[in-house]
């Protein structure tokens, strides 16, 4: 595979921007798998790569139908729901729920975005995952908004010591006796991390 590789490298050229690349992986794909079939067993086959072969199979048959300008948009759902299908059903059982997941956190920016309030959101994600969890979930909202105060209080601190005109060394320790002072020892790790992040940045 390795030898392969190279192979459909040296052979095949980059696509230009803008250029179908879906021969080049529908080429790649085909030659890996038929590479397999010279050198394994069908029954080692479909001990080792059978579930990967189909999502491979899968993804390229979606990129294809996706980039037929010749259908509908309903069309185009029609064959991708048709597609799903073609998956072993622990893939597809993995798909669903991480589907859910995605079309939960869509609704959820849609309702922050329209100012819905705590007891709505509350009730959305107890009709989706129960009432145990949106309630876990609105107490890690509380805890977002909380740390999203602190952090505002520490910026506007931490940029009151940029200004004083204090030493390099003298920030440095204000610096980090204000984390220690509004922050617990887990929280400051955080923090710091943060700020390097950040030091990085403008860098």
């Amino acid at each position: 595979l390795a030898d392969l590789e190279k192979q459909i490298g040296n052979s095949t050229p980059a696509p230009k921007p803008g250029e179908d690349q879906l021969p080049v992986l529908k080429q790649r794909m085909e030659a890996i798998f038929n590479t397999r079939s010279q050198y394994l067993s069908q029954t080692v086959q479909e001990a080792f790569f059978s579930e990967d072969e189909a999502v491979d199979r899968y993804s390229l048959a979606s990129l294809e139908v996706q980039a037929d300008k010749s259908l509908s948009e309903s069309e185009r759902q029609e064959k991708l729901l048709a597609l799903e299908d073609t998956l072993p059903e622990k893939i597809r059982e993995q798909r669903k729920e991480t589907m859910k997941f995605q079309r939960s956190a869509v609704e959820e920016n849609r309702l922050k975005a329209n100012n819905a309030s705590p007891q709505e959101l509350y009730h959305y994600r107890a009709q989706q995952f129960g009432a145990e969890a949106a309630g876990r979930l609105a107490q890690l909202d509380d805890k977002r908004v909380q740390w999203d105060v602190k952090m505002l209080q520490y910026e506007s601190e931490k940029q009151r010591l940029k200004d004083s005109g204090l030493s390099e060394p003298d920030y440095l320790t204000r610096l980090q006796a204000l984390r220690e002072q509004n922050f617990s020892k887990q929280e400051v790790r955080r923090v710091q991390a943060l700020d390097s992040i950040s030091a990085r940045q403008a860098k």
